[in-house]
């Protein structure tokens, strides 16, 4: 398991896109699917990781970040976040990234994302 990528959920992507690319000299790239995004190259491994930064699919909520954890089974995760005391906020779907991702949230209500990468 490994930290895949980090996801911005923004309520005013016009105003930090190109805050976070001045800040840090990201080269935000726009997505057909509505998002921004950019892909880390990490020294010691050939995976590609990445941050991408979209609207806030739940209107009234504040602007926040989440983390994605890579995992071997993400079928295996979302069956065991119940019983374990948590919820499954968003059911695994397709990734542009060649994968499934999933949001599950914890006892105590933090929110993390899960991706299975499918292919290389």
């Amino acid at each position: 398991m490994s930290i895949f990528g980090l996801q911005l959920l923004s309520t005013d992507t016009q105003k930090v896109i190109p805050f976070y690319s001045d800040l840090f000299g990201w080269d935000l790239k726009a997505h057909p699917m509505g998002f921004h995004h950019i892909t880390f190259e990490e020294d010691k491994t050939p995976k590609k990781r990445g941050c991408t930064i979209m609207p806030h699919p739940m209107p009234g909520l504040p602007s926040s970040w989440l983390a994605y954890i890579e995992v071997s089974d993400i079928m295996s995760v979302i069956t065991k976040t119940i019983p374990l005391g948590g919820q499954v906020i968003q059911l695994p779907l397709p990734s542009p990234l060649g994968g499934l991702f999933a949001v599950i949230c914890d006892p105590a209500g933090a929110v993390l994302g899960v991706f299975q990468k499918l292919s290389d």
